[in-house]
C-alpha cells in the first residue's frame, strides 16, 4: 500500500487547481440532501446513528458504542499502523454523540488506519459513505494526504480504491496489484484521476462514494454535490471478492508536518442493499 499512496500523493502535491477543470455537477443543488442511504444525525437521547439506517447494510459504525478492541473500538476493525501513526476512538471530536475515530500521522512516511471486512463474498457495486473532518494542516502548500477507502480482491490481484487531496483538489486512484508467480515484485496497474473541486477542511464533510463495476463508473459526492465521476479503467475484473473498508490518514516523506483526520458515521452497502 505504501508505494501506491506515495505515487498518488506525489501527483496530488504537484498539481494546482489551475491545471484542471472542476467536474462539479452544475445541476446538483448544494443544499440537496445526501443521495446516499444514510439517515439523519440523531439528536441526544434518540436512537443511535446505525439504528436509524435502512436495513441491509454490510457495515455501519458511529464509534459511539464501546467495543471489545483497543481504545474501545470494535475489534472487527483491524489496526494498520506504520511510522508515527495512530488510530483511536476519541470523545474530543465527533458528529454523532459522543465518539469519533481519530487517525493521525506525525509526518514523514507514516499511516494510521483501521480496516474492516464485512465478509461479503462478492460485490458488483457498492456505496461507501462516511463523515470526515480534516485538519487544515493536512493540506498545507505542497503536501497531500491519502484517505484509503475500499480494498478487495480481483482474482489473484489486490484491488484498491483510494482518495487523496491537497489544498486545491481531490484525487482518485484505482490500483490493481498482481503478485508475480515466480516470487518477484508485484505488478501494479494504476488509474489516477486528478482534478476536482477542493475538499473543505476544518469542518465535517459528508462523503458518498458509489462504484458500479458493471458500468465501470464511480461517483464521488461531498455534502451531496457531485465532484467527480471517475471511469474505472480496471473494472473488467467483474467486481470484487470480500471488499472491505479502510479509514485512516497516510502521508509520505519528505513531508515533516503531521496530519489528523477524524471519521464518524460510516455506512457500507454492497450490491444495492
Amino acid at each position: 500500500m505504501r508505494s501506491i499512496l506515495a505515487l498518488l500523493l506525489l501527483g496530488v502535491a504537484a498539481c494546482s487547481s489551475d491545471n484542471f477543470a472542476s467536474t462539479v455537477d452544475a445541476d446538483t443543488d448544494s443544499s440537496a440532501p445526501d443521495v446516499g442511504t444514510d439517515g439523519p444525525i440523531p439528536d441526544a437521547g434518540s436512537k443511535g446513528f446505525c439504528e436509524q439506517q435502512a436495513a441491509g447494510y454490510a457495515l455501519c459504525d458511529d464509534f459511539d458504542t464501546t467495543g471489545d478492541g483497543a481504545t474501545g473500538i470494535n475489534s472487527a476493525w483491524v489496526p494498520s499502523i506504520s511510522g508515527k501513526g495512530t488510530a483511536a476512538r476519541v470523545n474530543t471530536l465527533f458528529l454523532s454523540s459522543h465518539y469519533g475515530l481519530e487517525t493521525t500521522t506525525a509526518g514523514g512516511s507514516s499511516s494510521g488506519s483501521l480496516y474492516r471486512n464485512p465478509n461479503v463474498a462478492h460485490a458488483n457495486k457498492f456505496s461507501l459513505s462516511f463523515a470526515a473532518n480534516i485538519d487544515p494542516g493536512c493540506v498545507e502548500a505542497g503536501s497531500g494526504v491519502a484517505l484509503p477507502t475500499v480494498v478487495g480482491f480481483a482474482g489473484q490481484s489486490t484491488y484498491f480504491l483510494v482518495l487523496a487531496m491537497n489544498k486545491n483538489l481531490v484525487a482518485f486512484s484505482e490500483v490493481q496489484s498482481t503478485p508475480d508467480p515466480d516470487g518477484g515484485a508485484a505488478t501494479k496497474t494504476a488509474n489516477n484521476i486528478l482534478g476536482t473541486a477542493p475538499w473543505p477542511t476544518g469542518a465535517w464533510v459528508r462523503v458518498v462514494f458509489d462504484v458500479d463495476f458493471a458500468t465501470k463508473q464511480g461517483t464521488l459526492r461531498l455534502d451531496g454535490k457531485v465532484v467527480e465521476t471517475p471511469a474505472l479503467a480496471t473494472a473488467s475484473v467483474g467486481g470484487l471478492t470480500f471488499p472491505g473498508v479502510a479509514l485512516g490518514t497516510s502521508t509520505e516523506a519528505p513531508r515533516v508536518s503531521g496530519c489528523r483526520i477524524t471519521y464518524d458515521n460510516v455506512v457500507f452497502r454492497i450490491n444495492g442493499q
